[in-house]
């Protein structure tokens, strides 16, 4: 969750990772963890001072930076390395994103730092909880998951094939009259399961539909390094429903005709 957000910058620079030449510069860099650290230490005087001015006219700062605080744990940090950044040389902007270690968790923190002349601001800080490093959350790491992720793989690899091997069907299918509603019908999945497959949550929405019953998604919620995976399934019920009624709409084909509708010889 955002806990503060002080300007969403919309960088149009490149990803980078520091090292092998790829680093941000230093004045920048050095600017954007003293910022963090005064959030840190709750020196929320000395970041007002350097936030940009129409962020302080636009928003309740001060309750902000208490919000992103609270989510520091009290004790040091292990060590605050630098991930990943973004620079956008149109309007001299730098978007930095951090990774605290903790003894028992994580914390992601991000500046959005913009430089005019000799002067630089800040005009976006955000801060999130994390429960795991961010290398795990940037891979499919199989072996740290259970039964559960394996089940959203497996569903979301069979949904696919179950619904297009009925859609095949249908249009093979003699029926009488409206046969665009039961593809229309049998190409989604009903309530939809999804996964967040780095954490092991999941959610379920009675209400929605997905075309062929599965797929998955990878939101920007921390950019510019997060893209968290969420796996989703759904129940193929037109699939099942047209399967089930298929003999009763074709008023009991022959064995002929059954044949010939999954393409083997009479």
């Amino acid at each position: 969750m955002l806990l503060f957000s002080t300007g969403l910058l919309l960088l149009a620079g490149c990803y980078k990772q520091p090292g092998a030449g790829q680093d941000p510069p230093k004045d920048v860099l050095l600017f954007a963890r003293e910022q963090l650290e005064a959030t840190r230490k709750r020196d929320f005087a000395e970041v007002e001072r350097n936030l940009s001015s129409q962020l302080l006219k636009s928003q309740n700062v001060r309750a902000g930076l208490e919000s992103a605080a609270a989510i520091f744990p009290a004790e040091e940090p292990k060590s605050v390395s630098l991930l990943a950044f973004v620079q956008n040389k149109k309007n001299s902007s730098t978007d930095l994103a951090f990774e605290y270690r903790y003894a028992t968790n994580w914390l992601l923190a991000r500046a959005s730092i913009l430089k005019t002349n000799n002067s630089m601001v800040a005009v976006g800080l955000f801060v999130n909880p994390c429960y795991v490093p961010v290398e795990d959350m940037l891979s499919m790491n199989w072996s740290r998951h259970g039964p559960l992720h394996y089940l959203f793989v497996a569903v979301a690899i069979t949904d696919p094939v179950f619904i297009l091997a009925a859609l095949v069907l249908c249009v093979r299918t003699q029926i009488p009259k409206r046969k665009w509603l039961w593809l229309l019908f049998i190409s989604v999945g009903w309530v939809q399961l999804t996964l967040n497959w780095h954490t092991g949550e999941w959610r379920v929405n009675p209400l929605s539909f997905q075309l062929l019953g599965s797929g998955y998604f990878a939101p920007m919620l921390y950019s510019p390094i997060i893209w968290p995976l969420y796996i989703t399934v759904s129940f193929p019920l037109g699939a099942i429903i047209f399967l089930w009624r298929r003999h009763i709409m074709t008023g009991g084909s022959d064995l002929t005709q059954k044949r010939d509708v999954i393409g083997l010889s009479p």
